[in-house]
């Protein structure tokens, strides 16, 4: 029960009742964000958050899918390759259907959960097996993912002062639902691969039986802007630390102060393209070039790119826009 108890409060922080109109929503669809995972000096794995409207059960909802899996030499020792996935209300955050569908070190689970909020009933039915099972919940219960949007949106996140708690019923597994709370600890500058940001600070109180414990041991920070985004969580073990750091992201709803820059020396090839550009000014031509570093591999981009190298300036500053205003930072190896 504890250790369950306690994976809930990392998955939750990592991937951290929604009410307001949507205008009013931290996120917007077509979010990216991705973790990079340590264990001491060690990438242990890579997680992935995305959000997009898409229709299901004749309404237009959101469908958030979380991943995560271990990369390099870990993969060898333990592989883990999870897939989550919530379909939830845009208007009311209240999820439809959550699915589960994760492997791990040869261990698996396959759970569809079917959300009836009028009976306020789960169906849960495996998709290993073929059972099913029922579970009563209160009205506001949230699976892991959707979760992970409410807390960003909560109505009391703007104004807690320090030792202000935010608390949902959430479900992840057939078994139970479990309360959850967050505690805020403060507030912080913290550097991360965007520079440095304010942040809101909190450590994840988990239920333990009747009693919820603090535990200390794990600490996550996010943006303290409108876009509330997780940059950093740090997990105390017996033996080292856990530490997900805010590795890229893409297509944020709100201006940000995170900002990508790769120390680079540029190749003549690249020099000769920039030569190329018919540019109003260099500060363009350096953000469109930079801009071309961190998207890579993304096709759309290319075709901008393309453009841009024959003199489109719309192309050119779009590209430039994205990259400098943070809403298209996606690192070449997404």
């Amino acid at each position: 029960m504890k250790n369950k108890s306690l994976f809930i409060a990392l998955f939750s922080c990592l991937l951290a009742p929604l009410s307001a109109q949507t205008s009013d929503l931290p996120f917007k669809g077509g979010e990216w964000l991705r973790f990079k995972v340590k264990y001491g000096v060690f990438n242990a794995s890579i997680a992935t958050m995305s959000v997009k409207e898409e229709m299901y059960g004749g309404e237009k909802v959101y469908h958030a899918t979380g991943k995560g899996a271990t990369t390099g030499l870990a993969r060898v020792f333990f592989k883990v390759d999870d897939t989550y996935e919530s379909y939830f209300g845009i208007a009311d955050g209240k999820p439809r259907l959550f699915i589960r569908n994760i492997y791990e070190g040869g261990y698996t689970k396959y759970l569809k959960m079917y959300f009836n909020h009028t009976d306020n009933k789960v169906k849960i039915h495996n998709m290993e097996n073929g059972k099913d099972t029922e579970i009563s919940f209160q009205p506001g219960l949230h699976d892991v993912i959707s979760a992970f949007y409410a807390l960003r949106h909560h109505p009391d996140i703007e104004n807690m002062k320090v030792g202000g708690q935010i608390t949902l019923d959430m479900i992840f597994d057939d078994d139970e639902v479990y309360k959850f709370k967050l505690k805020l600890l403060g507030r912080e500058k913290v550097k991360t691969h965007f520079g440095t940001v304010n942040t809101l600070k909190f450590c994840p109180l988990v239920q333990d039986g009747r009693v919820f414990k603090e535990e200390e041991s794990i600490t996550m920070w996010i943006t303290d802007d409108k876009n509330k985004v997780p940059v950093k969580l740090r997990a105390a073990l017996r033996v080292g630390s856990l530490v997900a750091e805010l590795d890229g992201f893409n297509n944020l709803k709100n201006e940000t102060d995170l900002f990508f820059l790769r120390i680079f020396v540029p190749s003549n090839n690249i020099i000769s393209k920039i030569n190329n550009y018919t540019m109003k000014n260099l500060f363009l031509a350096v953000s469109v070039f930079l801009a071309s570093l961190a998207y890579g591999q993304d096709s759309s981009v290319k075709k901008l790119m393309k453009l841009a190298e024959k003199g489109d300036v719309k192309a050119q500053s779009e590209l430039a826009e994205a990259y400098l205003k943070g809403k298209g930072v996606k690192r070449s190896f997404q």
